[in-house]
């Protein structure tokens, strides 16, 4: 359809690197303390202060959004074959505001990184923090409503912060939509995913454009169970398969 994307999703891994034996001895399940310490040590050893510095940028979030914006290739090419669309990301970027305060990294609400590649002309580059509930309902009060709940385990606290979540925003567990992406097929449309609440519907534009059309997306009311999920009335899993036989999404 005019000015709307096929989209198309993935995931990422991370790798620690270390020596067969160090790795060895530490998954061994008959280790040794002394064994189990001098593998830990050579672990930590194997990464310095730099190798740290790297990992820990792939968890530091961007504190703006950016609209669509021109992108070039920095060295290489696409490949012919490629197809074209968009390609996206979806993970926890706290507001900046808030990233001392409301708890765990997993706590941030969930922002859209896309790459749009058209049939024609230049790829494009944008970043759209997901308009839940949660975060619109910060955004009006210019302050910050939920205490995190992704940081068990924290027993009481944990369940006194879900409380004065529901006092502060009638909206025990904040929708952050931050962990998982699922294609709804033709117009650009996807749903922005997270395990304890109702996903949220966005969509993509040609040009790079992401907009959250709804948050509480529940299939027409299928998703809706408030006794199996008082907290959140519904939710979704977030971490999908496809069955390469019959190409139905299980989770």
């Amino acid at each position: 359809e005019s000015g709307q994307c096929t989209v198309g999703t993935g995931a990422g891994s991370m790798w620690l690197l270390a020596s067969p034996a160090a790795t060895a001895a530490f998954l061994a399940p008959s280790a040794t303390p002394s064994a189990a310490a001098a593998a830990d040590a050579s672990l930590r050893a194997a990464h310095g202060s730099a190798e740290n510095s790297i990992l820990n940028d792939l968890f530091r979030p961007v504190a703006t959004e950016l609209p669509p914006t021109p992108a070039r290739l920095l060295f290489g090419a696409l490949p012919a074959d490629l197809p074209r669309g968009a390609v996206l990301k979806n993970g926890p970027n706290p507001q900046p505001e808030y990233t001392s305060e409301q708890g765990g990294w997993l706590d941030g609400d969930g922002m859209l990184h896309c790459v749009v590649l058209p049939v024609e002309g230049e790829a494009a580059y944008s970043r759209t923090w997901v308009r839940t509930e949660g975060f619109v309902k910060e955004r009006e009060a210019k302050r910050r409503l939920f205490d995190g709940s992704l940081v068990a385990p924290r027993g009481l606290p944990l369940l006194w912060g879900l409380l004065m979540n529901g006092l502060r925003a009638a909206q025990p567990q904040k929708d952050t939509a931050n962990t998982g992406l699922l294609p709804l097929g033709k117009g650009g449309r996807v749903l922005a995913l997270m395990e304890q609440c109702l996903p949220a519907e966005l969509r993509v534009e040609t040009d790079g454009t992401v907009t959250t059309l709804a948050a509480g997306f529940d299939f027409d009311g299928q998703l809706k169970d408030l006794a199996r999920h008082p907290f959140a009335g519904g939710a979704l899993t977030a971490h999908m398969k496809v069955d390469a036989g019959t190409g139905e999404r299980i989770g």
